[in-house]
């Protein structure tokens, strides 16, 4: 089995994770609202699923879900397709 790029595992890991935490695109742009980086649901959409963001930008929305930890590695992410937030 291939092992996927950069961008789309880090997009799947975040994926993943507002999944676990009961997060949506739209609740997720509330937060991370409040914390000051202002999002609109289509756009945060977009941008995760391009894959394509900063490190910060990844760091802020675990800050905005309240997720303490981040898991860098899941071999379930880097070999098989995520289920959809």
């Amino acid at each position: 089995m291939q092992m996927i790029n950069g961008s789309e595992w880090v997009k799947r890991l975040l994926q993943a994770d507002m999944k676990r935490h009961g997060f949506t695109y739209a609740t997720l742009a509330e937060k991370l609202n409040a914390i000051g980086e202002i999002e609109n649901e289509r756009n945060l959409r977009n941008k995760i699923n391009r894959g394509n963001f900063s490190a910060s930008f990844m760091v802020l929305c675990y800050i905005a879900m309240g997720v303490p930890l981040i898991r860098i590695f899941d071999p379930e992410l880097m070999l098989h397709a995520p289920a959809k937030p």
